[in-house]
Parts: structure tokens; sequence; C-alpha cells
């Protein structure tokens, strides 16, 4: 009876791991490719379905015009994609801590400025300012201030799985923009 006991519990040890390390690797690239194509997946509650079909159209759009943007300057996707590996969970929140102190946003250009302090990178970032400023008004900056503050909270998604899904995104839809200039 001991020896069940114990080889049930084993055996529900490693589903519980093995389950957790799968949905740790293949999660993040679900939500991307929920996000990137037309239909939500069949698996997902209606609920988690509404709420990505509201948003996904947003997020493509801001990706969109990312890519569109760093190609305008000058950037590649590779300088981008290697600036967001450099980015961690303890800068993320001492940025957030600082902007959280400011009390109110005046202008896109302190949370430019605010951003470079945080996340330095090897090029020039400055050809970016102007974009920025014309994408995000104080209004959407105060929203995008407030969910990093609930995701932070909540930990809806982990760090590193919330990079991994940006930079898949922001990787097909360079794609995209590559299909684009060269339609054969």
């Amino acid at each position: 009876m001991t020896k069940k006991v114990i080889i049930v519990a084993f055996l529900s040890m490693t589903t519980l791991v093995v389950g957790y390390k799968l949905y740790k690797q293949y999660a993040p690239f679900v939500i991307a490719n929920a996000i990137l194509k037309e239909e939500e997946p069949i698996f997902l509650p209606p609920k988690i379905k509404k709420k990505l079909k509201e948003k996904k159209v947003h997020y493509n759009k801001i990706s969109k015009d990312v890519i569109q943007d760093i190609h305008k300057s000058n950037i590649t996707l590779d300088q981008v994609l290697k600036a967001l590996d450099e980015v961690t969970e303890e800068k993320v929140y001492l940025f957030l801590d600082e902007v959280n102190g400011l009390g109110e946003i005046k202008s896109s250009d302190q949370i430019f400025d605010l951003t470079k302090k945080y996340f330095p990178v090897d090029f020039d970032v400055e050809p970016l300012r102007k974009p920025f400023e014309e994408k995000a008004d104080i209004v959407l900056l105060q929203k995008v201030i407030k969910k990093a503050n609930e995701y932070r909270d909540n930990e809806l998604i982990d760090f590193q799985s919330a990079k991994i899904v940006i930079k898949r995104i922001l990787i097909e839809k360079e794609k995209e923009f590559i299909q684009n200039l060269n339609p054969e």
C-alpha cells in the first residue's frame, strides 16, 4: 500500500513538473500566435477570447508601427532584440518606481528620457523620439503605466514570457514588413 502511494505521488509530481515546463516553454508562443492570427484559438475560454479580440488589433498596429519606425531610423531589428534581451525585471521595476514617483506625466519626452536612462543601448535612439512623441500622448502613456503596474502586482504573465511574446511579435511583423517591400 505504501509503495502505491509513493508511486502515485511520484507520478503526480513528475506530471506537474513536466506540465509546468511545457507551459513555460510554449505559452509565450501560443500567446504571440493568438495576437498575430486572425482567429482566436478554440481552446481559449470565451472571456479571454473576447479580451484578446479587443486588444489584438491595437497590439498588431503598435508592433507594425514600431517596425516601420525602426526602419525609418536606420535601426535594425537585431539591435532592438538585443536591447530587449538586456532588459531586466529589476530595471523595469526601478523605471516604474520612478515613473510612479513623478505623480503626473507632463510629456512623452519625460518618459522617453527615463527610458533612455534605465535602458541604455548601444545605438542612437534619438531618431525614435519624434515617432514616440507622435504616437504616445500623455493619456496613452498613463494607460500603459497603469497596465504595467497591474501586471507587476498581479503577475498575470511572468517577465521572461512577456519578453518572448514581444520578440516573437516583432520578428513576425519584421517578416511582414520585408515581404511588403519585396512582394514576389
